[in-house]
């Protein structure tokens, strides 16, 4: 984690889902943690998966640091 960023890898079969959330600029939120995360950035490796940079926000719109 890089200030309010994160660096993730997925499986392959995430490539769709990231560049849906990227194009579409949607927030994802995950149970029982007080974050979104926002798809800033994706590449994909082909078979050996992709790897998205995520921004990190609080559930009340603020920006963690």
């Amino acid at each position: 984690m890089r200030g309010n960023t994160i660096e993730v890898d997925f499986a392959p079969e995430a490539a769709g889902p990231l560049a849906e959330a990227y194009v579409g600029s949607q927030s994802v939120c995950v149970a029982n943690f007080p974050v979104t995360y926002s798809v800033q950035d994706y590449q994909t490796e082909g078979t050996k998966g992709c790897r998205a940079i995520l921004l990190v926000n609080s559930s009340a719109g603020r920006v963690l640091h």
